[in-house]
């Protein structure tokens, strides 16, 4: 496994845990794009910074995303994460993310209503890149009844009423797992 970006301090742990006027997360220093091999430890390393980013943002953990969430797929090597907030929230999850050392993206591609933060993260002999996503939540949409045309729960009714062609199949997605 490379080592792509390396934290500027040298008094950072291995761990990635440091004294309490160190952040944890250390300066991203951006490379080329490369694809890499699946890195077996990406989801350990999701795992440590989940847990870590809940130590100032316990309301809404973090999820593992990305080609780094997907056992054995390549990808850039980056730790993605989303952070999902109403947007209220934003300043203030934008804030606990730049205390614990995770830095805003230069330049900035994502706007201030849903920031991409990015660092970089010791774990072993090895520095991973993180990027922190924060966003609104998705909205869940039912899809629209064929009977009645508003959006509704899968019914045995509805799904009677709903045309063969426009029904999801639950067979391809039980033949994908």
């Amino acid at each position: 496994m490379h080592s792509v970006a390396v934290p500027t301090d040298p008094q950072r742990s291995a761990t990635g845990v440091t004294g309490a006027s160190t952040p944890p997360i250390g300066r991203y220093l951006p490379v080329p794009v490369e694809l890499h091999e699946a890195d077996p430890n990406a989801p350990k390393v999701a795992r440590r910074l989940i847990a870590l980013i809940a130590t100032r943002w316990p309301a809404a953990p973090a999820e593992h995303i990305g080609s780094s969430a997907v056992a054995g797929l390549a990808g850039k090597n980056i730790i993605d994460l989303l952070l999902a907030a109403q947007p209220a929230q934003i300043p203030a999850i934008t804030q606990a993310l730049l205390e614990l050392g995770f830095q805003p993206q230069i330049p900035a591609a994502f706007p201030a209503t849903r920031p991409m933060l990015w660092g970089a993260f010791r774990h072993g002999p090895t520095t991973y890149r993180v990027h922190v996503h924060v966003s609104r939540p998705a909205a869940r949409r039912s899809p629209p009844c064929a009977a009645s045309g508003t959006p509704c729960a899968p019914t045995r009714a509805c799904a009677a009423a709903t045309p063969p062609s426009s029904r999801r199949s639950s067979g391809a997605a039980r033949s994908i797992r």
